[in-house]
C-alpha cells in the first residue's frame, strides 16, 4: 500500500508557519471583527462554450493550487499573533454539477450562494471552484477565493494558468511550465527586511508628510443614517460613457500629456467635492506592488495607496489635472510602503461611526488597465459586467457577470476599457444609499466629463454637475407656484373684505367681539389721529399692546395711514426695548398704559391707547384714509437676534405680506367659515398670519391673552372654547399642550413652524387632528417660505416646497446649484423677499442678492418666469432636496461644528438623543475645554425619570460614532426660550443644572482585574503607568496591538472574549466588567451532576482545550472545530492489517481515548484505558467511474457538518472507500480539541508504521 496525500489532506500534511504581510494584517483584521462578514469574498464567473473534459478540468485546478502556495494557505494565531499556515499539499475544492435543468433564477441564486459563502480562515480551504454544465458544450464556471490569498492580479494569473494546465493535461499545450523559484512567503520576507532599510524609512518619511495635519473625514450625503455598525451590503451600478466620450478622453490625456487615470481621477475629485462641500480629498487606490520576481505569484500583493488632493483655489482643468497627476505619481512611486504600517504610523485606527475601526480614506478610485500577464476577462470581471466572447488558449467564453453585494468603502468607482469604450460602476453601500442616488450621481459625473472634454480650460469651480433631467427637477421642485398678486396693500384688503362681510364678527377676545365694519372704522379713526401727527409714509409706529381686539385695529390703523408698525413685546428687557425704538428711530409709540413705567426715557411721542381713544381717537371720522403708501411701502419692522448681540431690523413691504397670505389662503388654505387661534406675540413673525390670514378671507380671529398663551391648562380650555379649527404655534407650545393630557380635536388644521418638527412630535400630532402641516421660513423671506403636509412616516420631517411666487436654491459655498440629496445652503427669492436691514446696508449686501450676484449659472429654465433678476436670500440654513421634490432641514450652518478633526452637525445628535424614552427635549451646544479643543455638551429636559449619564451615553452609542457623543449632559427643569418661544441657545452655557457627572473610581486599578489588565496594556503599549479609564487608542494603541492584548488578556483569565470588544470598550474599567462577566458566567453554567475520577488522575486541560470545550457548550451543534482529511490508498490493501494499525495508534495516543466531561461546571479529562475504534468499508466500485470520487467528498463534506459530542467516543471516526480494484480513500474526521496540525502528520506516519509492522 502507498499513502498519496494529492487528493487531501490535513491528514498527515507538512505545514510552515511564517508571519502575514502587511498587506495581510488589515484583512485579517477585518475578518476577527467582522467574523461572519463576506466582505473579502472574491469572486468570478465565466461562462464557457465548449465541451470540457471534467477529470481534466478537476486536474488541472489541482495543478494551480499545487502551483501556488497561496491556494493552500490557512491562518491562525500563535501567542496572539496572526500566521501563514502554508501547507505542502491540499486537494483542491471543486463541485461539478449538471446544471441543463435549472432556471435562470435557480443559477443566479446557486451562484450567489456559493459566492457569499463565509470562509474559515483557521481550516481554509480559501478557495473554491465549481463547474455549472448547462449543457455538453455550455457551462458557467464559478470561483471563490479570501481577498487574504488573491487580488485581481493574481485572477489574472489564476486563468492564465489553468488554462494552461488544462491544455497541458489534455496534450495540446506546447510546453510545460517552469517551476516557480518564488513564494508569496518571500513576498513576506523581503516586505519586512525593506521596512527596516534606508529604503523603509525613506517610505515612511514620505508618508507622514503626506498625511500631516488633522486628516480629513469625507462626509458624503447619503440617504439613510450611519449606523453603528455596518453589514458592508453593497450594490453596483454601471455606467457605459460611451465611444465618443471615452475617444475625447483619451485624447485629452494625450494632449495634456497624463494618463486616463489621472484625466478620470481628476474628474472624480471634482465630483466628490461638489457632493461633500469639502476641498481635502482622500482616496484610496490599489497598487499593484508587483515585481518582476513576483509578476507571476498568486496572493495578496495589493496595496492601497492614498491620493490627497488639497486644492482650495479655482484653477482650469488643464492646470489641475497636472497637479493631480503628479499627486499619483508620487503616491504610486512610493506604494511599497503598506498601508497598515501607515495607519499604526499615524495611529489612525479608531472606532468610528461603524465600530469596527477604520482606514484613513471612505471612497475608492480604481483603472482598470490591461494586465501584462493576464486575461482580458479580468478587466470586465472587475466591473462586473459582460463583454463579447472570445477565445483565449483555446476556451471561448466570456464574463458572466456577478452582482456585487458587498462594499468595504462607502463608494468605489472603477473604471476600464471594455468592447473599446469606457465603463464605470460605481460600487457603494446599500446600507447608506439607495440606487436612485448613485444613479443620478453617475449622471453627474458623465455631464462633468462631457464638458471637461468641451472646454478643458475652463476653472475648476465653474463646471456644472447637473444633467439636462436634473435641471428639468430642480426648476419643476424649486418654484412656486406662479399666480398675479392684486395691486393692493393688506389694509385695502381687509377693507374691501369688511365692505363684503361687515356684520361678520372678525375679531373676538374673552368675551369681547367686533365685527369687520367696527373693526374697518376704527382702524380708519386711528389712522386719521396718526395722520394728523404727521405720521405717514417712512415713518414708524411702536406697538406695545396687550393682546386685544385693540391690538388688531392698532396695525391696521397704522398701516393705513401709510406707516410701518413695529411690535414690542412686553417682556422685553428695557435695554433692549430701548436698543430697538433707537435703532429704529420710531416717530411715535402706541402703548397700553399699564406699560408706560416699563419704557425707557424715549424721544418719541407716547400715544396711551386708553386714555387717548377716548379723548382724541374716537372723535376721528371712521371714513377712509387716503393715503401715498402703496404695495412696495413697509408694511412692519421686526427685529431678530444678530450674531454681534445686537439685534436688526428686517423691513418687510405690503407686497412682501400680501403675496404671503394669498399664499397661505390658497394652501394650507382659509375659508370664511374658519375660525383661528391666535397664541403668538407680535414680535414673532409667525402673528402675521394669525392676525391677517383670517381677516382677508372673511373668517375669524381669536386672541388669547399672553398669560394664557404659555400655560397649558389654560391655552387648551381656550382652544376648547373657542371651536377653533386652525390654530398655528411653535413645536415647544404643541409638545407643551400634549405634556398637559391634550387629546386633540378631529376638525383642527395644526400649524407647526417656527423650530424643528420632531418625527415624534410628528406621530403624537397626526392622530390628534385632520391636518398637520409643517411651516418653514426666515423673518427675512415674510414668515413662511416652504410649507409641508405631513404624513404618517419615519425619519426626519420634510419642509415641503415652495410657496406662491417664491423660489428655493440649494447652493455650494461657491454658489453653485447642487444636485439631488446634496445639502447646501438654502437661498430663498421671489416675492416674499424682504427689502433689508433697517439702517444695515453693509449687512444688507451680504444676505439680500439677486441671481445676477450669483457666479454661476442658474438651472436652465429657471428664470423663464423672470423679465427682471429675481431677489434672493441667504437663509444660512444647511438643506437638501429629497428625491420626492421636498426639502429637508438639516440645521443652521452655524451650528455646524468641528470636534476632533470630524465635521459635526448637532442637529443630528439632537435627533438622536430625543429618541430615548426619558428625554423630552434637547439642545447640543460646543464649549471649548482647551483652546482650539471643542466638547459637546448637551442639555435636556426629562419626561419622567431622570436618565443616568452612563443610559444617554449608551443610548447614542448605539447610533453614533464615538466623536459624536457629548462628554457632559445637563438636566433642566425647562429650557431658556426666546420671546418667539425658541430655545434659547446662547443662554445655555452659562447654566448648570443637574449635571449628569458619571461616578467614577479613581483612575488606578482597585480590583485584581483591573490591575491585571493594567499590567498588560502596560507591557504591550511600553508604559509605565495605565489609567482604568484611560482610552487604548488614545494611549497609542493600535489593531494589531489590540490583538496582543486580548491574546494575553483570555490567557491570563482563561475566557473567550473577542478582538472587538476592545474596539468597543476601550479602557481597562470597561474591559474588567466583562472579565468579571465572562468569568462569573463560565463558572456558574453546566451543572451537571457527573462523578469522575479525581482531577489529579488526569491531564488537566490546555487553555487552548478550555476554550474550545466552553465555546462547544454554548453551542452542542458547531462543527467550527471539526477536522477533516482524506487520504488516497493505491496497491494492494490489507483490511485488517490497516484496523489493526488504526487500533494502535489509539492505544499508543491517550489523546484519542480521552473525553471531556464537566464536574461542578468546570471541564476535566476522562482517559479511557482502551478504545477500539471502528472502519467501516464501502464499495463505491458500482458507481460510474467518473462519480466516485464526487461521491467521497460529498461524504467528506457532510462529516465536516456532523457535531461531536465531547463527553463520548470516539473524537477520532474514521471510514474506507473502494473506489477501485487497488485504490482506495481513507476519510478521518477528528476534533481540534483532541488535535493539532502536528498532531495529524505524526498520526499518518503512525498509521503507516504499524501497518508495515503487520505485514512483516
Amino acid at each position: 500500500m502507498q499513502i498519496d496525500n494529492q487528493l487531501t489532506s490535513d491528514l498527515g500534511d507538512d505545514i510552515e508557519y511564517a508571519p502575514l504581510s502587511y498587506n495581510q494584517r488589515s484583512i485579517w483584521l477585518h475578518h476577527v471583527l467582522n467574523p461572519q462578514s463576506v466582505a473579502n469574498n472574491v469572486a468570478q464567473a465565466i461562462h464557457f462554450q465548449n465541451e470540457l473534459d471534467i477529470a481534466v478540468f478537476r486536474e488541472a485546478l489541482q495543478a494551480v493550487t499545487n502551483r501556488h502556495a497561496a491556494l493552500r494557505t490557512t491562518f491562525t494565531e500563535v501567542d496572539g499573533e496572526p500566521v501563514q499556515v502554508v501547507h505542502a499539499s491540499r486537494p483542491v475544492f471543486f463541485q461539478h454539477e449538471d446544471a441543463s435543468g435549472w432556471s435562470e433564477q435557480e443559477l443566479h441564486k446557486r451562484l450567489a450562494d456559493e459566492t457569499y459563502r463565509l470562509f474559515d480562515l483557521a481550516e481554509g480551504p480559501l478557495f473554491r471552484a465549481f463547474l455549472f454544465s448547462q449543457s455538453p458544450e455550455k457551462h458557467i464556471f464559478l470561483f471563490s477565493m479570501h481577498h487574504i490569498i488573491t487580488d485581481l492580479w493574481s485572477i489574472a494569473i489564476f486563468f492564465k494558468d489553468m488554462f494552461h494546465y488544462y491544455n497541458e493535461i489534455d496534450g495540446t499545450a506546447h510546453k510545460k511550465y517552469p517551476p516557480l523559484r518564488k513564494s508569496y512567503q518571500d513576498f513576506t520576507g523581503q516586505q519586512l527586511e525593506m521596512l527596516n532599510s534606508a529604503q523603509g524609512m525613506h517610505l515612511q518619511e514620505f508618508w507622514q508628510q503626506q498625511l500631516s495635519g488633522d486628516l480629513p473625514v469625507l462626509t458624503l450625503p447619503t440617504d439613510q443614517p450611519r449606523q453603528k455598525t455596518t453589514s458592508h451590503r453593497g450594490a453596483t451600478y454601471l455606467l457605459p460613457l460611451g465611444a465618443q466620450l471615452s475617444e475625447q478622453l483619451k485624447g485629452l490625456a494625450d494632449c495634456h500629456e497624463t494618463t486616463l487615470f489621472s484625466q478620470l481621477f481628476a474628474a472624480y475629485q471634482l465630483l466628490l467635492r461638489r457632493y461633500s462641500g469639502q476641498d481635502d480629498i482622500l482616496v484610496g487606490s490599489p497598487h499593484a506592488n508587483r515585481s518582476a520576481q513576483s509578476a507571476r505569484l498568486m496572493g495578496y500583493f495589493v496595496n492601497p495607496v492614498i491620493l490627497r488632493v488639497k486644492e482650495a483655489e479655482n484653477p482650469p482643468f488643464s492646470q489641475f489635472v497636472q497637479q493631480v497627476h503628479q499627486i499619483v505619481d508620487d503616491a504610486f512611486a512610493h506604494g511599497a510602503y503598506p498601508l497598515q504600517k501607515i495607519l499604526e504610523d499615524l495611529q489612525a485606527v479608531r472606532k468610528t461611526s461603524t465600530g469596527q475601526g477604520q482606514t484613513v480614506f471612505q471612497v475608492g478610485f480604481y483603472w482598470q488597465k490591461s494586465l501584462k500577464i493576464g486575461s482580458d476577462l479580468v478587466s470586465s470581471g472587475a466591473l462586473g459586467v459582460a463583454r463579447e466572447d472570445k477565445e483565449v488558449d483555446g476556451f471561448k467564453g466570456g464574463i458572466y457577470p456577478l452582482q456585487a453585494h458587498v462594499s468595504l468603502l462607502d463608494l468605489t468607482l472603477s473604471l476600464a476599457e471594455v468592447n473599446n469604450q469606457i465603463m464605470a460602476t460605481f460600487e457603494y453601500k446599500a446600507d447608506l444609499f439607495e440606487e436612485a442616488t448613485i444613479r443620478r450621481m453617475a449622471a453627474n459625473f458623465q455631464t462633468l466629463l462631457e464638458q471637461i472634454v468641451a472646454a478643458p480650460e475652463t476653472p475648476i469651480g465653474e463646471f456644472s454637475i447637473l444633467s439636462a433631467e436634473e435641471q428639468k427637477l430642480l426648476v419643476r421642485w424649486g418654484r412656486g407656484r406662479q399666480v398675479a398678486l392684486p395691486d393692493k396693500t393688506v389694509p385695502a384688503l381687509v377693507s374691501a373684505q369688511a365692505a363684503q362681510t361687515p356684520q361678520v364678527v372678525a375679531v373676538r377676545f374673552d368675551d369681547q367681539e367686533m365685527t369687520y365694519a367696527a373693526l374697518d372704522g376704527r382702524s380708519n379713526q386711528l389712522a386719521h389721529f396718526l395722520q394728523q401727527k404727521n405720521v405717514g409714509p417712512g415713518n414708524l409706529v411702536g406697538v406695545m399692546i396687550d393682546r386685544s381686539p385693540d391690538m388688531v385695529v392698532a396695525l391696521l390703523g397704522i398701516m393705513k395711514a401709510g406707516a410701518a408698525y413695529l411690535p414690542l413685546d412686553p417682556g422685553f428687557p428695557p435695554e433692549r426695548l430701548a436698543y430697538i425704538l433707537e435703532d429704529a428711530g420710531a416717530e411715535c409709540l402706541l402703548i397700553s398704559d399699564k406699560y408706560r413705567s416699563r419704557l425707557p426715557a424715549l424721544s418719541a411721542e407716547v400715544i396711551g391707547m386708553d386714555a387717548e381713544w377716548k379723548t382724541a381717537i374716537e372723535i376721528c371720522s371712521p371714513t377712509a384714509v387716503f393715503t401715498q403708501a402703496g404695495p412696495d411701502s413697509p408694511a412692519y419692522v421686526i427685529y431678530t437676534s444678530g450674531s454681534t448681540g445686537k439685534p436688526k431690523g428686517v423691513q418687510v413691504t405690503q407686497r412682501n405680506v400680501v403675496n404671503f397670505l394669498q399664499a397661505m389662503a390658497h394652501k394650507p388654505g382659509l375659508a370664511p367659515a374658519d375660525v383661528l387661534l391666535s397664541v403668538t406675540t407680535l414680535s414673532f413673525d409667525i402673528s402675521v398670519l394669525e392676525i391677517f390670514l383670517p381677516l382677508l378671507v372673511g373668517a375669524q380671529v381669536v386672541i388669547v391673552g399672553r398669560e394664557t398663551a404659555v400655560n397649558p391648562q389654560q391655552l387648551q380650555s381656550a382652544l376648547i372654547a373657542s371651536q377653533a379649527t386652525v390654530m398655528q404655534a411653535t413645536p415647544t407650545t404643541w409638545r407643551m399642550l400634549l405634556e398637559n393630557g391634550w387629546t386633540g380635536d378631529a376638525n383642527l388644521k395644526i400649524l407647526c413652524g417656527g423650530e424643528v418638527m420632531s418625527r415624534e412630535l410628528a406621530e403624537q400630532l397626526l392622530p390628534r387632528c385632520q391636518e398637520l402641516w409643517n411651516m418653514y421660513g426666515p423673518t427675512e423671506t415674510t414668515v413662511w417660505s416652504t410649507i409641508h403636509q405631513v404624513q404618517p412616516g419615519t425619519g426626519s420631517v420634510p419642509i415641503g416646497r415652495p410657496i406662491d411666487n417664491t423660489a428655493a436654491l440649494i447652493l455650494d459655498k461657491a454658489q453653485r446649484p447642487l444636485p439631488v440629496g446634496v445639502p447646501g445652503e438654502l437661498y430663498l427669492g421671489g416675492a416674499g423677499v424682504a427689502c433689508g436691514y433697517l439702517r444695515r446696508p453693509e449687512l444688507t449686501g451680504q444676505k439680500f442678492r439677486t441671481t445676477d450676484d450669483l457666479p454661476a449659472q442658474l438651472p436652465d429654465g429657471w428664470l423663464a418666469a423672470e423679465t427682471e433678476p429675481l431677489a434672493l436670500y441667504r437663509t444660512g440654513d444647511l438643506v437638501r432636496l429629497l428625491p420626492d421634490g421636498t426639502l429637508e432641514f438639516l440645521g443652521r450652518l452655524d451650528h455646524q461644528v468641528k470636534v476632533r478633526g470630524y465635521r459635526i452637525e448637532l442637529g443630528e445628535i439632537e435627533s438622536r438623543l430625543v429618541e430615548h424614552p426619558a428625554v423630552l427635549e434637547t439642545a447640543v451646544i460646543t464649549q471649548e475645554s482647551t483652546p482650539g479643543n471643542n466638547k459637546l455638551v448637551a442639555y435636556f429636559t426629562a419626561k419622567t425619570d431622570v436618565p443616568t449619564f452612563e443610559q444617554l451615553q449608551t443610548h447614542l452609542k448605539r447610533t453614533l460614532p464615538d466623536y459624536m457623543i457629548p462628554t457632559k449632559f445637563v438636566r433642566l427643569d425647562q429650557f431658556p426660550l426666546t420671546t418667539s418661544r425658541k430655545i434659547d441657545r446662547r443662554a445655555l452655557a452659562p447654566i448648570q443644572g443637574d449635571n449628569l457627572v458619571r461616578q467614577t473610581a479613581p483612575s488606578l486599578p482597585h480590583t485584581a482585574e483591573q490591575a491585571q489588565i493594567a499590567a498588560i496594556w502596560c507591557e504591550v503599549l511600553n508604559l509605565e503607568h495605565v489609567g482604568i479609564h484611560d482610552n487604548f487608542f488614545e494611549l497609542g494603541g493600535h489593531s494589531l496591538l489590540a490583538t496582543q492584548i486580548v491574546s494575553r488578556i483570555r490567557d491570563a483569565f482563561k475566557i473567550e472574549l473577542p478582538i472587538q470588544a476592545l474596539f468597543e470598550l476601550a479602557t481597562v474599567a470597561e474591559l474588567a466588567e466583562v472579565v468579571q462577566e465572562q468569568r462569573s458566567k463560565s463558572g456558574a453554567e453546566m451543572q451537571l451532576p457527573l462523578v469522575a475520577q479525581p482531577a489529579s488522575a488526569n491531564p488537566p486541560l490546555s487553555f487552548s482545550q478550555e476554550r474550545m470545550w466552553f465555546l462547544h457548550q454554548l453551542n452542542p451543534q458547531s462543527t467550527a472545530y471539526n477536522i477533516p482529511g482524506a487520504l488516497r490508498l493505491t496497491g494492494p490493501l490489507n483490511l485488517a492489517a490497516l484496523a489493526w494499525s488504526l487500533n494502535q495508534v489509539f492505544n499508543r495516543h491517550e489523546s484519542l481515548r480521552t473525553r471531556f466531561l464537566a464536574i461542578g461546571g468546570e471541564p476535566v479529562t476522562f482517559i479511557e484505558p482502551d478504545f477500539a475504534p471502528e472502519l467501516p468499508v464501502e464499495d463505491c466500485r458500482s458507481l460510474p467511474r467518473e462519480q466516485r470520487e464526487a461521491y467521497v467528498m460529498r461524504v467528506l463534506e457532510e462529516a465536516v457538518r456532523t457535531p461531536f459530542k465531547l463527553d463520548q467516543l470516539p473524537l477520532l471516526v474514521a471510514k474506507l472507500f473502494q473506489l477501485d480494484e487497488e485504490e482506495y480513500v481513507l476519510l478521518v474526521n477528528m476534533h481540534h480539541i483532541i488535535s493539532d496540525q502536528w498532531s495529524l502528520g505524526v498520526l499518518s506516519r503512525d498509521v503507516a508504521a504499524y501497518y508495515q509492522a503487520y505485514l512483516q
